[in-house]
């Protein structure tokens, strides 16, 4: 008999994506103040409305921020394991609710794929491996395109970190690409199924695709009804 009192594995998933969303949050904070508020927000998620248990987080987290990244991180995977078993018998259903929404919004790209990347980037950039870029590394690029323009002089060449960040993004998107065709013309592009399910084999990754994919469309349908 089904245990009613069992959090439904969607929340559980959802669960999964936040607690990946804020333990990266809390690892990126460059103030006490960000790193105050992303305390605050674990602690409540992972206490309920338990006020002993939220005190006894915080005194955890405040101890220090790669403390609190280890503590968000382990709370994540917990969760992840508890959860596999059910993940693995819905997984392939999972995946073809996450392509399916994809795919209806790629319609968007038609046959261009620099926008198709774009759009995808959004739906995987759990999935995709892009270093963060410091302001000394895209200075140097910044230099590099200068100089390979064939001046001698670079003194202005300043670059910017999600620029870069968001071509590498798009680029790696590509490789989930698949093309859509009419004969030999390209009409459109899908996400790659294959390669898609072989990334949320994963519960952790998946929990994490499919939060962010349930945001995004969610956000599209929002936006389309307040037309």
């Amino acid at each position: 008999m089904e245990n009613k009192n069992q959090p439904k594995l969607e929340d559980m998933l959802l669960g999964i994506a936040s607690l990946s969303n804020l333990s990266k949050g809390i690892g990126k904070s460059k103030t006490p103040e960000e790193q105050a508020n992303l305390y605050r927000a674990t602690a409540k998620m992972l206490s309920g409305e338990d006020e002993d248990k939220y005190t006894a987080i915080l005194r955890e987290f405040t101890r220090d921020p790669a403390y609190a990244v280890m503590e968000a991180e382990g709370a994540r995977n917990n969760l992840a394991r508890s959860v596999k078993g059910q993940y693995d018998e819905k997984r392939a259903e999972i995946v073809r609710d996450v392509e399916s929404r994809i795919n209806d919004t790629l319609k968007e790209a038609k046959e261009d794929k620099a926008t198709a990347s774009m759009i995808l980037a959004q739906y995987l950039s759990d999935i995709l491996d892009v270093p963060e870029y410091t302001q000394e590394q895209v200075d140097e690029k910044e230099r590099e395109n200068v100089y390979s323009a064939g001046l001698p002089y670079a003194f202005e060449a300043r670059g910017s970190a999600e620029h870069y960040k968001s071509l590498e993004l798009r680029k790696k998107a590509s490789e989930y690409l698949k093309e859509i065709k009419e004969g030999e013309k390209i009409t459109g592009y899908m996400v790659d199924s294959g390669k898609l399910g072989k990334a949320m084999e994963n519960v952790t990754i998946g929990a994490s695709v499919y939060g962010r994919t349930k945001q995004i469309t969610e956000k599209i349908e929002k936006a389309k009804q307040n037309k």
